[in-house]
């Protein structure tokens, strides 16, 4: 039976990719000229004839920026008003009446492969995992041959390094097991799983293609490096500017006389001049003059005049987000700029953080 149907869950508050979502849902993030949103309502095209997307957090710009209709699916909005977990998330579609009786299910908030999602419509039920180097961070799944049999969060000592990604194949046989509250208090879709597991037959499919979800603004570099196969130029580039690596210039951007290297990402509509940028992440409508960003990621409508991004430490790199310190552990970060910030004769440290709307001047 062909599942038409597919639920985006893209109503979290994420304060782990903060700055970047101060001023936007995580679903918005651009790489490559497409939100995270767009990539995989692309990746469900031909594939699914209507999806619904759970909002939440900032509704009302998910709904301006992706309409009614993508690419002949048709789009429908829940909006969940309490951010009460995933699994409330889907019980609010079944409650308005929505769902089909089979439905795909996955995060809205990270980034998932045509391939994949294909071989995961061909069972009833179906689970993507993806092979990690710590499953102790993850939720883990137990196999016999491909069946599943069991999913532990975060286990100290795993059965497997199979990793739950958040994408899902279910039918409305999950509503006949009743959700109980975590101690966080939420619902989680991961206790609709189990049930299944429990009672049915779910069969695991391993990613084949790429899963990349977006934790930390950070993450946008790994999602880059992936998706960009080879250069893309859709601006325009002056004679001076050399180009060293795998390029991403996005509509009406102008760049004269800069350096790039490694993977860069430019937006729409930006302006770059005399500056050396190297596996940056920047997004639309930014002015950036005379600067050096070197591992940095760039929010929208930044203004950077003679400024420069220190990327590595001497220990590790402690970035602070949402008041709370969290390790990075890339060997080399720069700056973590939110959108609309303007900055001139400024050092930005390995890590720092800086929030939307922020006007900074020299510190040299």
């Amino acid at each position: 039976m062909k599942v038409k149907q597919a639920v985006i869950l893209a109503a979290g508050k994420s304060t782990r990719t903060y700055p970047l979502t101060l001023t936007k849902p995580k679903a918005l993030l651009k790489i490559l000229g497409k939100t995270i949103l767009e990539h995989n309502l692309d990746q469900l095209e031909g594939l699914i004839d209507e999806v619904i997307v759970v909002v939440g957090y900032k509704a009302e710009m998910i709904k301006t920026n992706i309409g009614n209709s993508y690419k002949g699916i048709k789009v429908k909005y829940i909006e969940q008003k309490k951010q009460t977990g995933t699994g409330s998330a889907l019980l609010e579609c079944k409650n308005r009446g929505s769902l089909e009786n089979r439905f795909l299910v996955l995060n809205g908030d990270d980034f998932f492969s045509r391939k994949d999602i294909k071989n995961c419509l061909q069972h009833k039920y179906s689970v993507l995992a993806s092979e990690v180097k710590d499953p102790q961070n993850f939720g883990i799944f137990e196999l016999q041959g491909n069946k599943v049999i069991g999913l532990e969060e975060k286990p100290k000592q795993q059965k497997s390094n199979l990793a739950n990604t958040g994408l899902y194949v279910f039918d409305k046989e999950i509503f006949n097991f009743r959700l109980e509250q975590t101690e966080r208090g939420e619902y989680e879709i991961t206790d609709y799983l189990k049930y299944l597991i429990k009672n049915k037959e779910v069969v695991l499919e391993k990613v084949k293609d790429f899963w990349k979800p977006v934790v930390y603004s950070w993450s946008l570099f790994t999602v880059l490096e992936t998706l960009l196969k080879k250069s893309s130029i859709k601006g325009e580039i002056d004679s001076k500017t050399e180009i060293q690596g795998k390029v991403y210039i996005g509509k009406n951007s102008i760049l004269k006389a800069c350096k790039l290297s490694g993977f860069v990402n430019v937006g729409d509509g930006c302006v770059i001049e005399n500056s050396e940028i190297k596996d940056c992440v920047i997004g639309d409508n930014c002015k950036i003059v005379e600067s050096v960003l070197l591992d940095s990621v760039i929010g929208d409508s930044v203004e950077l005049t003679d400024c420069k991004t220190k990327n590595k430490s001497e220990g590790k790199i402690e970035v602070r987000l949402n008041g709370k310190s969290v390790e990075c552990k890339r060997d080399r970060i720069g700056a973590l700029i939110g959108d609309f910030v303007k900055a001139e004769d400024v050092v930005f440290n390995p890590g720092e953080a800086i929030e939307s709307n922020t006007i900074k001047k020299s510190n040299l």
